[in-house]
C-alpha cells in the first residue's frame, strides 16, 4: 500500500462532483455521476438512492464553516506549506462541499475541502465558494466524506480508520433494512456469519482482505486506547509500526496482550467448602434462636425484622417440603 507523499491535488478533484465527474469503486460501480453522489455499495449490491449535491455554488464566510470531526479523526488536519502557498497565489477555484444544515453551533461542517478551508484561513481568504450537500442524514454525509477522499494517498492508519467508519455505516444501514423487512420489528442479533461477510465486503472497498482489515482495526483501537490513557509514547510506537506493516503492528499488540495475560497473577484457587450436614444446619438454627432470645423489640431495625420474617417463612416452607410438620405464628 502507498504511504503519504504529496496531497496537493487530492481535494480539488472531489469538489468537481457538482458538474459531471464520475468515479468508480473496485467493483466498477458508479459512485459519483452528474452532480450526484451515490452511497458506497458493497460489490454485487445495488447502489442506494443517489443523493443530489445541490449544484448551486454560493460563497460563505470561512467563520461559518468548521471541519467535520470525523474527517479530522480519520485523516488528520495537517496542511503542507506548498498547498498553502498555492492557495495564496491562486485562491480557491473548486468549491467546498458542506453540510446542508448548520450544527448546534450554527456552523456548516465541511465534507470535502478541509485543507482548502485551513489554507484559506491561513492566507486570509474570507469568502469561500461552497456547495451544499443535499442530505442531512449523517450516514449519507459520512459516506460522501469517504468518497471525497477515495483518490488521496493514504497511510495504513487512515485506510484502517476508513474501514472502521465504513463498516459502522454499513452495519447501521443493514440494521435499518432489517427493521423495514421485518415490518418494524428489530432482529435481536446478527448471526456471526453475516458479520464476517460484512467485514470482508467492507475491507474489499479499501483493497484489504477481511483478516488484514480486522488486524488493522485492532491496532487502531490500541492506539486510541493509549491516547485516551495519556500513553503517548506507546501510541507513537504503534503508529510507527503500523506505518511500516499492518501485520507487524498487530503482532506487537497481540504479543503484548499474551504477555500481559501470562504475567497477570493467577486467581487464587477456591478452597472447597465441606458439604453441610443436617446436624450442621440444625446448629445454625440454634445459633439464630439463641441470638434472638437476647433481643427485645427495640433491638432490631425495621429492615432486620423484615429480613428475619422472610427467612423464617422460607424455613417453614422448606421444612414442610421435607415432611416436617410445624406451626409457627409469625407477627405481621
Amino acid at each position: 500500500m502507498k504511504t503519504a507523499t504529496s496531497k496537493n491535488n487530492n481535494e480539488a478533484a472531489t469538489a468537481r462532483t457538482a458538474t459531471a465527474s464520475i468515479s468508480k469503486n473496485p467493483a466498477g460501480q458508479s459512485l459519483v455521476k452528474e452532480g450526484v453522489i451515490v452511497s458506497l455499495a458493497n460489490p454485487g449490491d445495488k447502489a442506494e438512492t443517489p443523493t443530489p449535491l445541490g449544484a448551486d455554488v454560493t460563497r460563505m464566510s470561512s467563520h461559518k464553516l468548521t471541519a467535520h470531526p470525523t474527517n479530522v479523526r480519520v485523516y488528520g488536519s495537517n496542511v503542507d506549506a506548498d498547498f498553502v502557498e498555492a492557495v495564496r497565489q491562486h485562491g480557491i477555484y473548486d468549491p467546498l462541499l458542506i453540510t446542508k444544515s448548520p450544527n448546534a453551533s450554527g456552523l456548516h461542517r465541511v465534507i470535502s475541502g478541509h485543507r482548502r478551508l485551513e489554507a484559506a484561513r491561513q492566507v486570509g481568504i474570507a469568502d469561500i465558494p461552497v456547495i451544499h450537500f443535499g442530505s442531512d442524514d449523517e450516514d449519507d454525509i459520512l459516506t460522501a466524506l469517504l468518497e471525497a477522499n477515495r483518490q488521496r494517498v493514504k497511510s495504513h492508519e487512515q485506510v484502517g480508520r476508513e474501514y472502521r467508519l465504513f463498516l459502522d455505516i454499513e452495519t447501521r444501514k443493514a440494521a435499518r433494512r432489517q427493521v423495514t423487512n421485518l415490518g418494524g420489528q428489530e432482529r435481536e442479533k446478527i448471526p456471526h456469519g453475516e458479520k464476517g461477510k460484512a467485514r470482508d465486503k467492507a475491507a474489499e472497498q479499501f483493497g484489504l482482505s477481511g483478516v488484514t482489515a480486522q488486524r488493522c482495526s485492532v491496532v487502531i483501537e490500541a492506539i486510541d486506547t493509549a491516547v485516551d490513557k495519556g500513553q503517548n509514547k506507546k501510541a507513537a510506537k504503534l503508529r510507527e509500526a503500523l506505518a511500516k506493516s499492518i501485520n507487524a503492528a498487530h503482532l506487537i499488540v497481540a504479543g503484548k496482550s499474551k504477555k500481559e495475560k501470562a504475567q497477570a497473577p493467577a486467581a487464587p484457587e477456591k478452597t472447597p467448602q465441606p458439604e453441610t450436614t443436617p446436624d450442621d444446619a440444625i446448629k445454625g438454627v440454634e445459633v439464630a434462636v439463641n441470638f434472638l432470645r437476647g433481643q427485645d423489640e427495640s433491638s432490631l431495625t425495621a429492615e432486620q425484622k423484615a429480613a428475619w420474617k422472610k427467612a423464617v417463612e422460607q424455613l417453614v416452607g422448606l421444612l414442610e417440603d421435607v415432611g416436617v410438620e410445624i406451626e409457627v405464628a409469625v407477627a405481621a
